[in-house]
């Protein structure tokens, strides 16, 4: 009776997550007129599909969520409320998504326990309410990376699993599914942001160190396959990077030069408290991170030693690619954002919302 209960109480505990995240993301969502950057979102949506795209070719910002908005206030309108709202239901699409990533990486505990961090994330709320495109490139890279984690265990799935015609068949089929929607998921992230482009950076790094782990991914048609998804990308990009990719070598900096230190204390601000913190207050980041450090520890007090015996086994599981995805996943737009700052200073927080 209690097996029966637990997958309800679990869809029960999810819903109210996602409750509360809509909640949080529509609260007082007119609550400020639209400022700059936001005004200037709305009217370009305003104009037509191909105003819109030669707009866009002399702004900074890729077209694909100004088509999205432009539609979407032909519905709803073109108050705060509506324009908004986007944002808002983006948002909390992206905290049901967090919440599949975290299954797919690890146990059910733990997408529970990323679901509901982001709920309630200051730095995802704000973004969430507001007419940018910034969310939507975050739930765009969160798709994509959930159906590259699908696709690499449908193909070890083909690669191990029986040779039943019937059976590879149903495993092949799953893969090109997956691989499409992550082509899909992926090239709508680089048409709404173009720091997205350190998205197939993670998913490339990780595959290739996926071939040193899983013999079956080494396999010539394996590779090509995965080549030939890198290639459908870069086909679907390029047409819109060699449209407008000129206005990217004469933007100006975004940030002033900064030092390492000064990002590494700015992220645990942002991540942790938002944007509405002072980065002055030193104390609460580092209790934070030192909280944030203490969480991510894979082992507890009463169980060190066994589980430092048990590292050689951890070596070989999944749960060691999981948390070299996540670190990846992590660390490598920060990696990137910093080469970029070496000639143009680039830094600002709302990029790293992948």
């Amino acid at each position: 009776m209690l097996r029966g209960r637990q997958p309800r109480l679990a869809w029960l505990a999810l819903g109210l997550i996602i409750l509360l995240a809509l909640c949080l993301r529509l609260y007082r969502l007119d609550g400020q007129s639209l400022w700059a950057d936001e005004g200037n979102s709305a009217a370009l949506a305003a104009r037509s599909l191909t105003t819109i795209t030669r707009g866009a070719a002399r702004d900074i910002h890729p077209p694909l969520y100004y088509y999205i908005l432009h539609f979407w206030v032909r519905i709803l309108g073109r108050s705060e409320i509506a324009l908004r709202s986007l944002s808002a239901l983006t948002g909390t699409a992206l905290v049901f998504v967090t919440y599949l990533l975290g299954g797919e990486l690890f146990k059910r505990r733990v997408a529970f326990i990323a679901c509901f961090l982001a709920a309630i994330s200051p730095f995802h709320i704000y973004y969430s309410q507001e007419t940018r495109m910034y969310i939507l490139a975050a739930l765009w890279s969160a798709l994509a990376i959930l159906f590259f984690l699908r696709l690499m265990k449908s193909r070890l799935a083909v690669g191990f699993g029986s040779q039943m015609p019937a059976r590879l068949a149903v495993g092949r089929a799953r893969w090109m599914l997956y691989a499409s929607l992550y082509v899909v998921f992926t090239t709508a992230a680089l048409h709404t942001h173009y720091f997205t482009f350190a998205l197939p950076l993670v998913t490339n790094l990780a595959y290739g160190l996926g071939l040193i782990g899983y013999p079956s991914l080494r396999r010539s048609k394996a590779v090509g396959s995965w080549v030939a998804a890198q290639l459908v990308i870069v086909a679907l990009y390029y047409p819109w990077l060699r449209f407008a990719g000129g206005q990217l070598a004469t933007w100006p900096a975004v940030s002033q030069p900064f030092s390492f230190s000064f990002l590494v204390r700015d992220l645990l601000r942002v991540f942790s408290l938002g944007l509405s913190v002072e980065a002055e207050t030193r104390a609460v980041v580092v209790a934070f991170a030192l909280l944030l450090l203490l969480g991510a520890l894979p082992c507890q007090l009463g169980s060190v030693r066994k589980r430092i015996s048990s590292l050689c086994v951890l070596l070989a599981r999944q749960e060691l690619h999981s948390l070299a995805l996540c670190l990846i996943y992590l660390c490598l737009p920060v990696v990137a954002m910093c080469l970029l700052s070496l000639s143009r200073p680039a830094y600002d927080p709302k990029f790293l919302l992948l």
